[in-house]
């Protein structure tokens, strides 16, 4: 990999030519030449940047005694310097009584626990915020078990700032207010899977269009062949129709999970009413 000092050597080179031959053509084939380099280096420092980012995916699941914990959303005020993360532990309802400690430290002062408030607003749903002032690039948030003796045992998220969303109006809120963020983004969540599955009929429909235009033309070289080779001919659209029958099958259990999502959704939009 080329250096910046010796890119910048050679772009030197470009110059003192550059003085000794003062001519248009040789001035625009230099220019080229030092904009490439410049290019070059500076794509090479966003590159290294992206490569370098200290962060956990959202949705990510990381495992606790069994349990998968993720985050499904991160915020950062630059105004007021408040980070939330919000945290979802998958069917806990069989541990409720879950009895988890929260810690957030910053990337260049590991040492330092920064406070932290921490809002539970279901068996599965946790509001995490915490106030960070001056600069920052990364930090980790730690949860594990109060009653926990092994050290080792914990679950660790990474949020850097470059791949954190940036909210110029977030701001603490009270349980009721972060409830029904959370409704909300469980809300996106199910309008996603209908999404996922409405995809997935236009592709079984689409299939089954391919199919029956398949048949159609076994169908029309029936007239043409052998007793042996209708019936090959037969046992294909059979094969086929068969196939159509899965799709057909496919696609109301597809139907019928969307209807019961858009109830799921109805139910939770009226349960948003009730902490308004």
């Amino acid at each position: 990999m080329i250096s910046r000092d010796e890119i910048q050597e050679k772009v030197d080179i470009v110059k003192r030519k550059i003085e000794k031959n003062k001519t248009i053509p040789y001035y625009f084939l230099a220019s080229i030449f030092v904009l490439g380099a410049l290019f070059f280096f500076s794509s090479n420092l966003l590159f290294n940047k992206e490569l370098n980012l200290i962060t956990t995916e959202i949705n990510q699941e990381m495992y606790l005694n069994n349990i998968a914990f993720s985050i499904k959303d991160r915020k950062y005020n630059p105004n007021n310097g408040l980070v939330q993360f919000t945290i979802k532990l998958k069917e806990n309802s069989l541990n409720s009584d879950l009895d988890l400690d929260f810690t957030i430290r910053e990337k260049n002062n590991p040492t330092e626990i920064i406070p932290c408030e921490v809002v539970q607003i279901t068996y599965s749903d946790y509001i995490v915020t915490t106030e960070i002032s001056g600069n920052w690039e990364a930090l980790s948030l730690t949860i594990k078990e109060k009653s926990e003796i092994n050290d080792n045992k914990y679950v660790k998220f990474y949020s850097d700032i470059r791949d954190i969303k940036i909210d110029d109006t977030l701001k603490k809120k009270n349980r009721n207010e972060y409830t029904i963020e959370v409704i909300d983004n469980e809300i996106n969540d199910i309008k996603s899977k209908i999404e996922e599955l409405n995809l997935d009929i236009s592709d079984k429909k689409s299939n089954i269009e391919d199919i029956n235009k398949k048949i159609n033309l076994l169908e029309e070289e029936k007239k043409y062949q052998t007793e042996s080779e209708i019936e090959a001919t037969e046992n294909t659209i059979s094969s086929n129709k068969t196939s159509i029958g899965n799709l057909e099958n496919g696609i109301r259990k597809n139907e019928n999970s969307i209807k019961e999502l858009e109830e799921k959704i109805n139910k939770l939009e009226e349960k948003k009413q009730d902490y308004r």
